[in-house]
C-alpha cells in the first residue's frame, strides 16, 4: 500500500506482485514501479492525476493490464510503458490529452490502442517496435509524429475524429506500416488526404468512412 508519491517506491523489486495506491495520491513520480517484473495488478485511486518524469512502470514484464483513474488529465513521464512485454490492454479516460514520447515502445504484447477523442497532440516513438500492433483509434490529432516505426503487423489506423488533415511531417513516418494496412478518414476529407503532402504517398491505403 503505497500512499505518497516519493519517486522509485517500488523500484527494482522483483518480487512485488500487487500495488494498492491509497486514495489522496494525485502524482506518480519517476522510475515508480521500474522493474517490478512480477508485478500483474495495481489499483490506482481516483485522485491520481499525472504522472512526472521518466520510466514509472518501464520493464514491469508481467503487467498485462493497465486502468487508467478517470481523472487522469496529463501524462509527462517519458518511457512509461516501454518494454512491458506483457501489456495487452490500456484503458484511457476521455480526459487524457497529453502524452510523452516512447509510451508503449516495445510492448510485443499489445494488439490495440484506442486514444480518446480529444486528444490532439501525439509524440515520437510512442509505438516504436511494437511488432505485433494491429489498430490504432487516434483522436482529433493535427499531426501525426513518427510514432509507430516498427509496426509491421499494423491493420488500421483510424483517424476518423480527425476534423481536418493532420500535419504528416515525414513521409517515412508511416513507413513500417504493414502494405494491407487500412487508414480510415472521415468522408469530407477524404480527397484533400489523397494530395496532402507526405500523405499523397499512402493514397491507396485511405478508406473513406
Amino acid at each position: 500500500i503505497m500512499n505518497s508519491g516519493t519517486s522509485g517506491t517500488g523500484n527494482w523489486n522483483y518480487n512485488l506482485k500487487e500495488v494498492r495506491i491509497a486514495n489522496g495520491v494525485t502524482v506518480m513520480n519517476s522510475y515508480a514501479f521500474q522493474c517490478c517484473q512480477s508485478l500483474e495488478h495495481i489499483t490506482l485511486p481516483s485522485s491520481l492525476i499525472s504522472y512526472n518524469s521518466s520510466s514509472p512502470f518501464r520493464y514491469s514484464y508481467s503487467l498485462q493490464f493497465y486502468v487508467f483513474p478517470k481523472g487522469t488529465k496529463s501524462i509527462d513521464a517519458t518511457y512509461m510503458f516501454s518494454r512491458c512485454y506483457g501489456l495487452k490492454g490500456i484503458s484511457i479516460p476521455i480526459g487524457l490529452t497529453k502524452y510523452k514520447n516512447y509510451m508503449f515502445e516495445k510492448c510485443y504484447g499489445l494488439k490495440r490502442c484506442i486514444f480518446s477523442k480529444n486528444s490532439t497532440t501525439l509524440y515520437d516513438y510512442m509505438f516504436s517496435d511494437c511488432y505485433n500492433l494491429q489498430k490504432v483509434i487516434m483522436g482529433a490529432i493535427t499531426s501525426l509524429p513518427s510514432m509507430l516505426s516498427g509496426t509491421y503487423s499494423l491493420q488500421e489506423i483510424n483517424l476518423l475524429h480527425c476534423t481536418s488533415v493532420p500535419t504528416l511531417s515525414n513521409v517515412s513516418n508511416l513507413n513500417a506500416t504493414n502494405y494491407t494496412c487500412k487508414i480510415k478518414v472521415p468522408a469530407n476529407l477524404y480527397e484533400s488526404f489523397k494530395t496532402a503532402s507526405n500523405w499523397s504517398t499512402y493514397a491507396d491505403y485511405f478508406v473513406a468512412i
